[in-house]
């Protein structure tokens, strides 16, 4: 019986969840949805409070050992007891304990740093969709359009009784563009739908409504010789610093430990009572191994990774400098470009004219083809400025600087 009230309960509480829906004024409140409620924010806040309890075990001590003997026997028809107890600390000399914390705290930074870098990727992937669905809605109502005005046409020239040359060439042309744009908006309107789905997970709501809303466009300005960057850039220094952990612990492994405190004896024996107290101390002589293996490695693993992440850094900077040049080309083009709103006023015109019958059918074609054609290669150029944007901010590492265009 619980269980059927427990069923009843989940579906109505997945009903209630499914039925939330989320509306965006534009892109900026979308992004202020995602930077709160966005799932993988909880996933990076768990993996970072797991951080924590490696710090934990890094800054644990040896437990102390404890010892006690008891002998007994006889001696000359004696008994002989002898009763042994020992109490030793473990010092873990070389450092060990404080290059174990060290190494948990560069950890945590490197790690850190690839879930910071992990959490930017998704919130700039989940701003570069939520443009894309607005892209998208604006072309797919620009292709209907023109369908709906095609199959006007062919009704219109299709009832005729005889057609012209030229009327018969254009009722084969718009039936050809009629079921090619029918095609393209199937295909579309799948592409919409995934990226629907897609912004559902981010934003942790049914996404009903987006708006375009035009980029605001600004050319990148390459970083001051010498600038320090977080992102990936950053990531190469927390491995080397890493690296020379390793190198710090392998080079404590080299010294024994030592385990000292105090020790009492007491001895029954033909009658005789004897205590004995004493210090007992207990360590390895570092004679045949004092892990010169393990440092020459670490050492090796030094070295291997300044080259490896030098090498890196060039490359990051070498990229960052050509996507600068590649993003503010775009933004040259793009501005160069007529406005949407241009765009449609100078369509409506020629909607005007055509109703009119100043406008041939193929020019009316031409007219839709155009505009259609514009916004994809509008929106290809936007997407492209995007993505690019979005490889700098990740080698930069800058949270804040995705706002400036949006």
């Amino acid at each position: 019986m619980y269980l059927y009230i427990l069923a009843a309960l989940a579906i109505i509480c997945s009903s209630a969840y499914a039925a939330e829906e989320c509306r965006f004024n534009g892109i900026t409140s979308f992004y202020e949805r995602v930077e709160q409620f966005n799932p993988i924010n909880k996933e990076i806040s768990s993996q970072k409070t797991l951080l924590e309890s490696n710090l934990d075990i890094a800054k644990m001590r040896p437990n102390p050992e404890f010892e006690l003997e008891v002998l007994r026997g006889q001696q000359g028809g004696e008994d002989v007891n002898s009763i042994g107890l020992q109490a030793q600390h473990v010092v873990e000399l070389g450092a060990k304990r404080q290059n174990r914390i060290n190494k948990t705290y560069r950890q945590k930074d490197l790690i850190e740093l690839e879930l910071d870098i992990q959490g930017l990727r998704a919130k700039l992937e989940a701003v570069s969709l939520f443009k894309r669905v607005s892209q998208l809605d604006l072309i797919t109502s620009s292709i209907k359009e023109a369908i709906g005005v095609f199959n006007k046409i062919i009704k219109k020239l299709s009832s005729r009784a005889r057609l012209n040359p030229e009327e018969r060439v254009s009722l084969s042309t718009l039936e050809l563009a009629a079921n090619d744009y029918s095609a393209q908006l199937i295909e579309l309107e799948n592409e919409k739908e995934i990226t629907i789905g897609k912004l559902t997970f981010f934003s942790d709501c049914n996404i009903t409504s987006t708006s375009y809303s035009e980029m605001k466009l600004s050319k990148y300005v390459q970083p001051s010789q010498g600038a320090r960057l977080k992102g990936l850039s950053q990531l190469e220094d927390f491995k080397k610093n890493l690296a020379k952990s390793d190198l710090d612990i392998e080079n404590s492994l080299g010294y024994s430990n030592l385990s000292i405190g105090p020790r009492i004896e007491y001895q029954d024996q033909l009658g005789q009572n004897a205590l004995s107290i004493g210090v007992a101390l207990n360590f390895q002589l570092p004679l045949f191994n004092t892990n010169n293996g393990g440092k020459k490695r670490a050492l090796q693993k030094v070295m291997a990774q300044k080259i490896s992440s030098q090498n890196m850094k060039s490359k990051l900077l070498i990229k960052r400098k050509t996507l600068v040049n590649k993003y503010n080309k775009l933004v040259n083009a793009l501005r160069k470009m007529p406005s949407l709103k241009e765009i449609e006023e100078k369509h409506e015109n020629v909607e005007k004219l055509f109703s009119r019958g100043l406008v041939s059918i193929p020019m009316t074609i031409e007219s839709h083809r155009q505009q259609v054609d514009f916004l994809k290669s509008k929106f290809d150029l936007e997407n492209d400025a995007i993505n690019t944007f979005i490889n700098i901010n990740l080698i930069d590492g800058d949270h804040s600087s995705l706002k400036s265009i949006l």
